[in-house]
């Protein structure tokens, strides 16, 4: 058997000297920077993308006006919401008062009317009109659907591994571990 080198502690190199060897936790600093850097591009691409193609909200009777003027490119329908573009910028007064030129718009109906496309291609033949089903928000569905079964899943397991400490420690937690001293 070889004697150890002067500085090196029994165990090995990595080893500190009476103890265990502690792991650093696993990819903590990694996956940090991983989540950093796509919040990062997220972020870039929204401004981008926002900027090129504004579409502002405006209100039913600016809509209304702009289709009786004939003012209407195109239109996307999906339930009561309004998407569209109008053949040329025209300066609309937005809610907060100020007026803006707007190009591309988004509206909500104030109720569903039967004959919307006939409406709005009799005051502008030239208009292409598009319908779309409504679309489910995934994040509603994703919460709805299956926060609760993780929540029952993630209890599972915490009794679980209250349970394998062995003993009267299965439901210990919550309880002070803290010893009374007589002073007499």
């Amino acid at each position: 058997m070889s004697p150890l080198p002067k500085n090196q502690p029994p165990g090995g190199p990595d080893r500190p000297p009476g103890g265990p060897m502690r792991r650093p936790p696993i990819g903590s600093k990694t996956a940090g920077f991983w989540i950093l850097l796509a919040l990062l591009v997220f972020v870039v691409f929204q401004m981008m993308y926002t900027g090129r193609h504004a579409v502002r909200e405006i209100s039913y009777s600016a809509f209304t006006e702009q289709v009786e003027a004939g003012n209407i490119s195109s239109l996307t329908k999906t339930g009561l919401q309004v998407e569209g573009e109008f053949l040329d910028k025209t300066p609309i007064t937005m809610e907060d008062g100020t007026v803006q030129s707007v190009d591309r718009f988004k509206v909500y109906l104030l109720h569903e009317k039967d004959d919307f496309d006939e409406w709005v291609s009799e005051f502008n033949e030239g208009a292409r009109l598009k319908g779309q089903p409504q679309k489910i928000n995934w994040l509603t569905t994703a919460l709805t659907y299956y926060l609760p079964f993780l929540v029952i899943l993630a209890l599972w397991i915490f009794f679980i591994r209250q349970m394998q400490g062995g003993g009267n420690k299965a439901f210990s937690f919550g309880k002070s571990k803290a010893k009374m001293f007589n002073m007499d």
